[in-house]
């Protein structure tokens, strides 16, 4: 599977987490709050306004997935490098090794000493077809690194995975009725993806 996200400029796109939690208050102040989901990626994204040839290209690629029943890797047009390697890439480029898990705590080896990384960047982790992102909320270290990550990793991902730092990109499915569009001045697409496992 590639990147099969079309080339088209985008005025808007974004990877956010979406959470499945639930809020009830009872008695004495207190609320019961659930997490009775492992959290989601959801990609949201508007594309620039579209020539008749180029909005009809981009209707049948939404098409090839079919309702959802196809996947594709999405990578963010947006993010390129982390933020300290924006002026000074390089060491972003080479990829690490997730060696330990320990919940939101990730041991990465084999990156670049080089290789700084900040709140807010992500990594991107690829096991055989499997894949997950992260973003970081701090890291140590400096050929091994020690990097403190939200959300935790999925389950079926495990120590020996690759860890890309100079993209953000996921496995994911159509959020079939997110898919809209305004014809105004020129074709935007508006429409969502959702993270998928396989």
């Amino acid at each position: 599977m590639t990147n099969t996200l079309p080339d088209v400029g985008y005025s808007d796109f974004k990877f956010d987490v979406r959470r499945s939690v639930s809020q009830s208050e009872s008695g004495g102040r207190l609320t019961n709050i659930i997490e009775y989901a492992e959290p989601r990626w959801i990609m949201k994204a508007v594309t620039q306004g579209l020539r008749y040839s180029d909005a009809e290209a981009f209707k049948v690629w939404w098409q090839q997935f079919r309702g959802g029943l196809k996947a594709a890797v999405i990578r963010s047009p947006y993010y390129c490098r982390p933020r300290a390697h924006i002026h000074n890439p390089g060491p972003e480029q080479t990829p690490g090794m997730l060696s330990k898990i320990d919940g939101q705590i990730l041991t990465v080896i084999n990156s670049l000493p080089g290789l700084k990384l900040s709140q807010g960047d992500y990594i991107s982790f690829r096991q055989d077809n499997l894949y997950a992102l992260v973003q970081v909320l701090s890291m140590t270290g400096s050929g091994t690194k020690i990097i403190t990550v939200e959300p935790a990793l999925p389950s079926y991902i495990n120590t020996g995975a690759v860890a890309c730092f100079d993209r953000a990109e996921l496995l994911m499915r159509p959020v079939w009725s997110s898919f809209s569009y305004s014809d105004r001045p020129l074709r935007s697409f508006t429409f969502s993806m959702l993270e998928s496992r396989v």
